[in-house]
């Protein structure tokens, strides 16, 4: 048997579910990248910490702001580690990868 769908009392405009959406993972996102942010200089030790900030979290994906090319250059060689010990540190995988970026510390 074919169940029926309860008829709808009124219409909500889809910007406005949309946007109760993108709220909701904006939100999210801010969350998880406080948490990076919290535990960055127990996972990646003082002296990258001090070279490096987290900017951005987006679909696992976490952008770093670099001091110098050098330090660029030197953390591609860490990323999986890196990776690895914020992952353990948050408790779950929230970075999948990390993009790093000459930027504003």
């Amino acid at each position: 048997m074919v169940q029926k769908r309860k008829a709808c009392k009124e219409f909500v405009p889809l910007g406005r579910v949309l946007d109760r959406l993108m709220t909701s993972y904006a939100r999210q996102s801010q969350q998880d990248l406080r948490r990076i942010w919290q535990c960055w200089e127990a996972a990646v030790g003082t002296a990258v910490a001090q070279n490096t900030r987290p900017a951005q979290l987006r679909d696992g994906r976490l952008i770093v702001n670099v001091a110098s090319p050098a330090w660029l250059h030197q953390l591609q060689f860490l990323k999986r580690e890196l990776i690895d010990k914020l992952n353990r540190r948050v408790g779950k995988a929230l970075v999948e990868d990390i993009r790093f970026r000459i930027g504003n510390l």
